[in-house]
């Protein structure tokens, strides 16, 4: 049915995806000596026989292709290896015209437009729900929510035909798919050996999903031995042992309650109506023993003072004495490093955050602001309600506060100017700043914010963070990754990310091991501070914390 190409197609990512021909011929073998031959070989072993519908090229292209989903699901190697399969299943196997029909196709140049596979629907729930929870670890989301099911609500979920309906979308796939599930099977569909997420797959890897990729892999818990038989003891028609106990604690309760009663009835005052201050008098009580010469010599001093009350030798001692004890003062050296406060020089921890340090770099600074706005006003917009964080005036004065905190400028160690994109970090080394907040959603661009359609881009970015369409839209951040909604959106119930009530804003700045190598970090985080402390908007209220809030 397909083999060879015969052109390419625009992918949603802007590259470009290669197209199958049309062809009509019998399958046809490979080279042995081929890595795509060895390559095929193991994926899809039980095709005995040399006989493939598709060429070396075109195994190099699967591969291409499925780089950045093996990377995603490699965590998971069922996961992944049923994945790999099936693509492998429908492009290379010598019996595709059992389970695939060309539904359309370009006769000039031989490319195959669209075409529908039969296959059955326990594999393609199998393969689904094996990879179903994977999770991605950086954004503590699931790999299929956020890559492979085109959501574009907050409040969907990621179903099968969601997920094979993305995997057939022209852009995605380089052809037009459509899934066709076959309930009752037969010899005409896709029919191949899967594993579910707790199980080895095979020679592909000795490995099974994580526990947190797969819950069935999670240990299970050791049973609850069964009871033995015991003979039921009756007293009085109840249970014997529980009105037995129930009876021992109703005696302690009740002589508990009578020493108390006698107690106090014992210690009683005769004299009922002697004022409380006498009463009070009359209560022992045991001072520690420097409490009481404590006491006693300032009660001699006192004394003192009040019987010579011009002489001023007294207090001019009691002074002098006052001072040369402070002259210590002098080298008080406080310690303002949260982490010379809360551990010591030696201590496990110290010990471990020191090797990471000098092995994988200091942990970022954070500059952090939670921005609420002014009046906590809801409103509608098509089915959704969204909180008043999402309303446009909002969001515009939240961007320029946003310009504002990027522009400030420090005097750096060299006496020059600089900005926070000398200091800040980087993930892409590109010199732009890790910012994570909504504005990412567009890109920072004032002009995105202004379109009526807005909130319909941040209802897609808010569902799938990691969404790119060519000429459409970018929910990646200008600094080159995802801004995930439970970290740019705060003060709300559960899953309802439109009825926040609080946006922040996070910036990350590249930290030392040194305290002194971070003068210029501790230069603009003294500016932010400043800033932030005279800001004042008749529509946002800020709360910030800074690095340099610690020290």
């Amino acid at each position: 049915m397909t083999r060879g190409k015969c052109g390419e197609a625009d992918s949603i990512l802007g590259t470009k995806l290669p197209v199958s021909c049309y062809y009509r011929g019998p399958p046809k073998p490979l080279r042995i000596d081929s890595k795509e031959y060895e390559q095929i070989r193991s994926i899809v072993p039980e095709y005995s026989q040399n006989l493939y519908c598709c060429d070396e090229q075109q195994i190099n292209d699967i591969e291409s292709q499925l780089a950045i989903p093996r990377n995603l699901l490699a965590r998971c190697p069922s996961c992944l290896f049923n994945f790999v399969r099936i693509f492998y299943h429908m492009i290379c196997s010598p019996e595709q015209s059992n389970f695939i029909q060309v539904t359309e196709s370009n006769i000039d140049s031989n490319e195959v437009l669209a075409m529908q596979v039969d296959i059955t629907k326990s594999i393609g729930e199998t393969i689904f729900d094996s990879c179903a929870n994977v999770q991605m670890p950086a954004g503590g989301v699931t790999v299929l929510s956020q890559f492979m099911c085109d959501l574009t609500d907050a409040n969907e979920t990621c179903t099968m035909d969601k997920f094979y309906g993305y995997l057939g979308k022209k852009g995605v796939s380089p052809i037009a798919i459509n899934f066709n599930f076959i309930v009752r099977p037969t010899t005409e569909q896709i029919k191949l050996d899967i594993y579910k997420c707790y199980q080895t797959p095979g020679t592909f890897s000795n490995k099974t999903c994580s526990c947190a990729d797969c819950e069935e892999s999670c240990p299970k818990p050791i049973p609850i031995p069964p009871s033995k038989d015991r003979i039921e003891w009756k007293l009085f028609g109840l249970d014997g042992i529980a009105l037995i106990m129930g009876t021992i604690y109703l005696i302690l309760f009740i002589a508990s309650v009578s020493c108390v009663i006698f107690y106090l009835n014992k210690n009683k005052p005769i004299d009922a109506g002697g004022n409380k201050l006498s009463r009070a008098r009359s209560i022992p009580y045991e001072q520690p023993w420097i409490h009481e010469k404590i006491c006693t010599l300032f009660g001699i001093y006192g004394r003192l003072c009040a019987h010579f009350p011009i002489n001023l030798l007294l207090p001019l001692i009691g002074l002098s004495i006052a001072v040369v004890m402070s002259i210590g003062l002098k080298k008080f050296d406080p310690i303002t490093d949260p982490i010379h406060l809360w551990s010591t020089e030696n201590s496990r921890a110290r010990i471990e955050k020191r090797y990471f340090d000098e092995n994988f770099g200091p942990f970022f600074r954070l500059e952090t602001v939670v921005l609420t706005p002014k009046y906590q006003q809801s409103f509608q917009h098509g089915q959704d309600r969204f909180g008043p964080v999402f309303n446009q005036s909002f969001l515009l004065a939240f961007f320029q506060l946003q310009e504002d905190i990027l522009n400030l400028k420090f005097c750096n160690r060299n006496g020059t100017y600089s900005q926070v994109s000398d200091i800040c970090l980087s993930p892409m080394e590109n010199r732009i700043c890790m910012v994570q907040s909504a504005l990412g959603w567009f890109q920072n661009k004032k002009s995105l914010l202004e379109k009526a359609d807005y909130l319909d881009r941040l209802k897609q970015c808010i569902a799938t963070p990691f969404h790119i369409e060519k000429n459409g839209i970018n929910c990646l951040a200008p600094y080159g990754g995802p801004i995930f909604p439970h970290i740019a959106l705060a003060d709300y119930e559960e899953d309802h990310v439109y009825e926040a009530k609080a946006m922040v804003l996070t910036l990350a700045l590249k930290n030392a091991i040194e305290h002194d190598d971070n003068f210029d970090a501790m230069q603009w985080e003294k500016l932010f501070l400043d800033y932030l402390n005279q800001y004042n908007n008749s529509l946002i209220d800020v709360a910030f914390f800074s690095e340099v809030s610690f020290d």
